[in-house]
């Protein structure tokens, strides 16, 4: 049996030839193999489900892009046709007050259907709080009985 050197090395470290020995060729090291080319076809199915998920992750961002984009087109196409709408609908609406003839109402009023203005005593004024519609539920009492 050959004894053991031990000394140091250039880097300073205590070392021991027997912790330092090789193997004898044969049984370890085809263990070894194996469990390497084990963690390596662990990797590689890693690897290839990870670049799956990559190239999913990829398409279904470039997918919500151009769904985005899509909207964003839709949303411009919507706004230029509410833009014509409106103008389209106010050009209508000038052109019906332009035409309305308030003399002719007010005269078709009072000679063709004997209308006439109300009389001061036919008015009643009250205050609202607010500058809307009013509905009038009941009858408004006259002056005498309210």
């Amino acid at each position: 049996m050959k004894a053991a050197k031990s000394g140091r090395n250039s880097f300073g470290y205590l070392f021991d030839d027997r912790t330092a020995a090789r193997p004898h060729e044969g049984q370890r090291t085809g263990t070894r193999k194996r469990e390497r080319s084990t963690l390596n076809a662990g990797y590689v199915i890693f690897l290839a489900v990870m670049c799956i998920a990559t190239v999913y992750m990829c398409v279904y961002f470039l997918r919500l892009k151009e769904n985005v984009t899509s909207l964003g087109r839709q949303n411009a196409q919507l706004q230029k046709e509410l833009t014509e709408l409106q103008t389209d609908n106010e050009a209508r609406y000038q052109n019906i007050t332009n035409n309305i003839d308030l003399d002719y109402i007010r005269d078709t009023a009072i000679n063709k259907l004997n209308m006439k203005y109300a009389d001061k005593d036919q008015i009643i004024w009250y205050n609202s709080a607010s500058d809307g519609y009013a509905y009038q539920y009941i009858d408004v009492p006259d002056k005498d009985n309210g």
